[in-house]
């Protein structure tokens, strides 16, 4: 089975997320913070395991407590692994609250695919099956 790697800080947005994953023949690997979800990501041998991505565009460094959220972070992943060349034809999503400005818009134009949270999570499928 082909993994989906979620990057959602929001329990009840991840959880709805794993389960479209799921629903749509795939296998979701969390992370709910950019920092476990990165170091996780370069210490893979195969990077090609790792099919589509999801990412939240505010979710903080990391998973302790009193860590804040930080803007732009699904696009600053996005940049990072896009420099390093490790992207290849693998999917990627933002999944975010924000509305669409001109740093998302710029992404979208080049490597992602922008998807509002009031929108739920049905293009999914679509999205990882097309």
């Amino acid at each position: 089975m082909k993994n989906v790697w979620i990057l959602e800080d929001d329990k009840r947005y991840r959880e709805k997320l794993e389960d479209a994953v799921k629903g749509a023949g795939f296998s979701p690997v969390s992370f709910s913070a950019r920092n476990p979800f990165l170091k996780s990501f370069f210490k893979m041998d195969d990077k090609s395991d790792v099919y589509a991505m999801i990412l939240d565009n505010m979710v903080p460094p990391f998973d302790e407590a009193g860590s804040l959220a930080r803007k732009n972070a699904g696009i600053g992943i996005i940049d990072k692994l896009g420099r390093r060349g490790v992207l290849g034809e693998m999917k990627i999503a933002l999944y975010t609250s924000d509305e669409m400005n001109s740093e998302i818009e710029r992404v979208c134009k080049t490597r992602a695919q922008y998807h509002c949270k009031n929108d739920g999570t049905s293009w999914i499928e679509n999205f990882l099956n097309e």
